[in-house]
């Protein structure tokens, strides 16, 4: 299954503008990471200094490096589980925010199985 088929019945909502307490720790699949524009890519590194630096001292979960006041600067190229996050069961979002109709937990649980498949087999690359 390639990506465009595994985001395919991913359905979409949308989100509380700005808004990004759903925003942290994401893995992305080569090609997606594959997807980002250099300068977007040169955001993540410069992030992931800081946070190697500094996110023990503020003792908070740091926030995905692609957020911004405005929310998701990656949004159109938004990983898996940013496109999953709020469309499931498992995975609601904490302002009650949702399509007309969630993945079932049938649907949700094959395309989770799918991505840790890929991941397993290409590797994987984090925010963080």
């Amino acid at each position: 299954m390639n990506l465009p088929q595994l985001y395919k019945p991913i359905p979409t909502f949308p989100c509380i503008p700005g808004c990004h307490d759903c925003c942290g720790r994401v893995p992305f699949l080569p090609e997606e990471w594959k997807k980002l524009s250099p300068k977007e890519l040169k955001r993540a590194e410069f992030c992931q200094e800081v946070i190697a630096g500094f996110g023990q001292l503020i003792g908070k979960q740091p926030h995905c490096p692609f957020v911004s006041e405005k929310g998701c600067t990656i949004y159109h190229n938004r990983p898996f589980y940013c496109r999953l996050f709020g469309t499931t069961k498992a995975l609601k979002c904490p302002h009650g925010r949702q399509p007309k109709k969630l993945l079932s937990d049938q649907m949700s649980n094959k395309l989770t199985t799918e991505y840790a498949k890929q991941s397993a087999a290409k590797g994987i690359h984090s925010c963080f």
